[in-house]
């Protein structure tokens, strides 16, 4: 299916509602600006590189199980939220506050860069953003340097103790390892980015280079 990515219209439209206060005091989707943390329903909260950052920061849910009493409560701004996670939610958030969808858990790595920009954007740091944004491709180019161009093609995968993901070419660490030099051999199904397959569906793919993520306190198949 399609998934809807931000727009630059609907990005001033909660900029102009965010810049009339202080600052953005709660956001939905911790994987985006990392305002929102929690450990329920299969997420494992904020990285540890971040926690500090996030020291006093109010807990309003996981980006899997937001908590919609807890977010009212503090009056927020604008909330930011998952346009794939969230899809079915987005008319609870509405009446809480203006609300921004990105394509963060399905996006692409263009996706999430521009998306960089749009909360740099939304935050009035937009310089800072496309900064690090520029740094991190410069970086991306360095390192592509290295890649051996007659490569042969990868497969990624999350695997988790009942199954297997595969990420595409159109997935964030699919794009990502390609811009580093890789090919992917999996391409988007009906539009998904990432999708389940069996064992033997990973199997007959026969990769040459197999790349799994797992959590580190999981099994994986």
């Amino acid at each position: 299916m399609k998934i809807r990515t931000s727009g630059s219209a609907a990005v001033a439209s909660a900029a102009r509602t965010a810049n009339g206060r202080s600052r953005c005091r709660a956001v939905i989707n911790a994987a985006a600006v990392g305002a929102a943390i929690g450990t329920q329903a299969g997420d494992r909260g904020a990285p540890p590189y971040l926690r500090r950052s996030l020291a006093g920061i109010t807990e309003i849910g996981s980006r899997a199980a937001p908590n919609f009493e807890v977010a009212l409560k503090l009056k927020p701004d604008v909330i930011v939220a998952d346009s794939f996670v969230h899809k079915s939610s987005e008319a609870q958030f509405k009446q809480i506050a203006p609300t921004l969808m990105l394509n963060s858990r399905r996006g692409s790595y263009d996706d999430l860069m521009q998306q960089t920009v749009d909360l740099g954007r939304l935050v009035g740091r937009e310089s800072l953003a496309r900064y690090l944004v520029s740094e991190q491709r410069s970086l991306i180019a360095k390192s592509k340097a290295f890649a051996r161009k007659t490569a042969p093609a990868f497969v990624a995968a999350v695997a988790t103790p009942t199954s297997v993901t595969l990420h595409s070419s159109s997935s964030f660490i699919g794009s990502l390892l390609e811009r580093l030099g890789r090919k992917s051999a999996v391409k988007p199904r009906e539009d998904l980015s990432q999708f389940e397959i069996s064992l033997e569906g990973l199997v007959a793919l026969n990769p040459a280079t197999l790349v799994l993520f797992t959590g580190a306190d999981e099994k994986p198949l």
